[in-house]
């Protein structure tokens, strides 16, 4: 495979501005042969996962300023999963290539031959598939480039939370996380859970989605924006932010209907911008007597009742 069809996926990444379709099909830069492509998706990487830039995907301007040697394809009608597919099928076609040159050059092995080619062939099927399998001689790029986003302090692996010490920590929510925020009633768990989230929306520009049993939507959306303006909810309730001062001027009466004025228009920034569909969804299904879904309290020896909020990410 050439370095066109892995130029052609970086080209398309940035014009598109998203990086998931890649990620989700597997590729990383194992799968790239030209030295110069496969740095520029590096930097792509580290740029999506920069505590700064996090979720963003470069521009082609910033990518042609930082390696002006290589000439990115221009744009095009193809859409981004076709390219993804495009560049599975060269990368298949290539090793398909190498494979034939390597049995020609050892049909004196025949034995050695057999062996070497099921290996490759079931790898490739494996890839082409998209499978979560690692072999370790073949993701060695994989592990390198973990460890110095680790040490790199500006780098997360995953969706950045509220609190420096926790993101050092934790690395932020990883791909398939599974958090549970749990305690008795009152202590908080809601807030926490909500803030959390604001915080993915608003500053890594996420798409959240929020589900229910206990509480109404309409109480937590007036509960999420208190938390993006930082205006205590006592005061909404009561309808008294005007006597709040605003850290920014004016007072949280004012940022509440900017904020309501401003959100549409702000998402839809986000997307042209950033390629990110920043989002909010708030759901339940509570009132239809068909859900599955129940809630069930597990008993504890204090006889206390406890309740639990979870947490799952995809980045």
């Amino acid at each position: 495979m050439g370095a066109s069809e892995e130029l052609d996926l970086i080209a398309k990444v940035i014009d598109v501005g998203d990086l998931r379709p890649i990620l989700d099909a597997g590729i990383t830069t194992d799968r790239y042969r030209d030295p110069e492509a496969r740095a520029m998706l590096q930097f792509i990487f580290k740029y999506y996962k920069d505590r700064r830039t996090c979720g963003n995907v470069p521009t082609r301007e910033m990518l042609e300023k930082r390696f002006p040697t290589v000439d990115l394809p221009p744009e095009s009608r193809i859409t981004l999963d076709a390219t993804v597919e495009e560049f599975i099928n060269f990368d298949v076609q290539a090793r398909l290539q190498m494979l034939a040159a390597y049995i020609d050059d050892n049909l004196h092995e025949p034995g050695e031959v057999i062996d070497q080619v099921t290996r490759e062939l079931r790898e490739m099927a494996r890839q082409r598939r998209t499978s979560r399998d690692v072999i370790l001689a073949e993701s060695l790029a994989g592990p390198r480039e973990r460890y110095e986003q680790r040490k790199n302090k500006q780098e997360l692996l995953g969706i950045p939370l509220p609190w420096d010490i926790l993101n050092e920590e934790t690395q932020g929510l990883q791909p398939e996380d599974y958090w549970v925020l749990y305690g008795r009633p009152k202590s908080m768990k809601t807030w926490l859970l909500l803030y959390i989230m604001m915080h993915a929306y608003d500053f890594a520009s996420r798409r959240v989605l929020v589900y229910s049993r206990e509480m109404a939507p309409e109480l937590i959306l007036d509960r999420c924006i208190c938390i993006l303006i930082g205006a205590p909810y006592e005061a909404f309730r009561k309808g008294t932010l005007n006597e709040y001062p605003h850290p920014m001027g004016g007072t949280m009466e004012d940022a509440f209907y900017n904020l309501l004025d401003c959100a549409v228009m702000d998402e839809r920034t986000c997307i042209l911008e950033t390629g990110f569909k920043k989002g909010l969804i708030i759901t339940t299904d509570r009132d239809d007597p068909r859900s599955p879904i129940s809630v069930a309290y597990p008993r504890s020896s204090s006889r206390m009742k406890f309740e639990a909020w979870t947490i799952s990410a995809t980045c």
